[in-house]
């Protein structure tokens, strides 16, 4: 396997080489380049996910700090006393 790394500057090339990867099984990792593309739309709805957080039946009902012990049992976890 190689990996490549590609400095795109025009929108329009972009738009030529994504077809060409999705039609030969080419698989890619969009990046921002320091570069904002998300919508408003999109940033607040990103926000409200994070806002959200999550509920405890994430953790199976269980506390959430013996949810990750048990996740991690087969390493130390730093801090604790076994």
């Amino acid at each position: 396997m190689a990996q490549l790394i590609l400095d795109i500057e025009k929108e329009s090339d972009l738009d030529l080489l994504l077809p060409f990867l999705k039609q030969h099984g080419i698989k890619y990792i969009p990046t921002m380049g320091g570069k904002d593309k998300l919508t408003e739309k999109e940033k607040q709805a990103a926000i409200n996910r994070i806002q959200k957080g999550v509920t405890d039946s994430y953790f199976n009902n269980v506390d959430a700090l013996d949810w990750q012990k048990e996740q991690r049992k087969d390493r130390d976890l730093p801090y604790f006393d076994k």
